[in-house]
């Protein structure tokens, strides 16, 4: 038997086990501080992006990201579907306005107030 394996066979006293406990315990704390401070840096590399990019768009050489496209894109395509409706809206604003629960109903819009039903 070499002498690590009588070390190791032997039972360890409480302050032995103190130690190790508190060297495992120094060992996780070492390792969280270093996923918090990559965690920092990686943060404060986005902050240093978001600003250069809100920077850029103040001075009007922003890039659009896809994100921004399909918002611009679904508001396009909704401007283009309301300007599609508007004679059919038109028409049946008249065609409200021809009866007289129409006339009353258009009256009533006009007042902001919503029929019932």
């Amino acid at each position: 038997m070499n002498a690590w394996s009588l070390k190791s066979s032997a039972p360890r006293s409480r302050t032995s086990w103190s130690i190790t406990i508190a060297i495992a315990q120094r060992v996780r704390r070492r390792a969280r501080a270093r996923q918090l401070r990559a965690q920092i840096r990686d943060i404060e590399r986005e902050q240093t992006e978001l600003v250069e990019r809100a920077e850029a768009f103040k001075a009007g050489a922003g890039q659009e990201t896809p994100e921004l496209a399909q918002a611009r894109k679904h508001l396009m395509d909704t401007e283009f579907a309301l300007r599609d409706m508007q004679p059919r809206v038109a028409a049946a604003y008249r065609a409200a306005a021809r009866n007289d629960r129409g006339a009353n109903c258009c009256a009533a819009a006009a007042r902001g107030c919503r029929p019932a039903g």
